[in-house]
């Protein structure tokens, strides 16, 4: 079966070669151009995608890191300020509210941590439900501070 097949493909190769019509040189050049762009395909392109990667992956990893430690600070600072807790907020015997702010910096990090954890195997359900989580836990507590700040209710 196997013999006939490559039977086959000879002679589909001598009528596509048509070895005995006057344009043959044009047809053997297309041939050599195709050969030669399947094997550019199979191996600089790859190799191209492959160097990108190992220039450019290093710059995007630090520019990453970069921001993910700006956006903590941010976050740490901000809850720090805004945080009803401490010398600024109304609860004057804690001390400063950056414990606090730790304390939910934490706490917003391992429950999205636990949503990646729990969807590594499956559904991105558990991301989702875990971002529900720390947007709820964070309009909270704005709520609580807004209500804190303006009215003496709690």
């Amino acid at each position: 079966m196997a013999e006939q097949d490559h039977q086959e493909h000879k002679q589909s190769e001598k009528t596509q070669l048509n070895i005995g019509a006057e344009d043959w040189p044009a047809i053997v050049t297309d041939k050599v151009v195709e050969t030669v762009s399947a094997v550019r395909s199979r191996t600089v392109d790859n190799l191209a995608l492959v160097v990108r990667s190992v220039v450019y992956g290093p710059v995007a990893a630090a520019a990453f890191l970069t921001l993910f430690t700006l956006a903590i600070i941010t976050v740490v600072r901000m809850a720090d300020i805004y945080l009803p807790i401490g010398e600024s907020g109304f609860s004057e015997g804690l001390g400063s509210a950056t414990w606090a702010a730790h304390a939910l910096t934490g706490t917003l990090s391992l429950i999205l941590g636990l949503g990646l954890w729990k969807a590594r195997l499956s559904t991105a359900r558990p991301i989702i439900i875990a971002v529900v989580i720390n947007v709820v836990l964070i309009v909270s507590i704005i709520i609580y501070a807004l209500l804190k700040y303006h009215t003496d209710i709690l």
